[in-house]
């Protein structure tokens, strides 16, 4: 059923082709690789898994809003000037992004009390993971004395 489809589609098109100037020849190269090109592009599997992550991505942008901004905004990080749409996006949607802070702030962007998400410590340019272990798991601090003091 497919097929004959397909194949007065082609018809039409062809017919169509060669009113607007192209040739038979051109007309059929033009339609098999359109077909070549449905093979891969068009398939159900890539329709179904294109459509399953779309819907994964709806339910958490709905049912876990914070989290899912925190986690968008943690991944606009790594791309070049892209940080900047996801901040307004969240604050369109009435999220407040905090500063970081030494003593609340975790590796990335996190949701915190209310609809605030605050900085994630990572996306501080020149900390690396390693110190930012080591903040973390030295908490509280009382002052920048107290973190220059416990680290050096």
């Amino acid at each position: 059923e497919d097929i004959e489809k397909w194949d007065n589609q082609i018809k039409v098109f062809i017919e169509g082709a060669k009113a607007n100037g192209l040739s038979e020849k051109e007309a059929y190269n033009i339609s098999n690789d359109l077909l070549k090109l449905s093979s891969y592009s068009f398939n159900k599997s890539h329709a179904v898994a294109y459509t399953y992550a779309a819907v994964q991505t709806l339910y958490l942008s709905r049912y876990f809003r914070k989290y899912f901004y925190a986690s968008t905004l943690a991944y606009e990080a790594t791309k070049k000037d892209a940080i900047k749409s996801a901040y307004e996006n969240c604050r369109n949607f009435g999220y407040n992004i905090l500063p970081p802070d030494i003593n609340k702030s975790f590796k990335n962007f996190r949701p915190v009390e209310g609809n605030n998400i605050i900085f994630g410590l990572n996306e501080i340019k020149g900390i690396g993971e390693k110190p930012i272990n080591a903040i973390i798991s030295n908490r509280p601090y009382k002052s920048i004395i107290d973190l220059i003091y416990i680290h050096y």
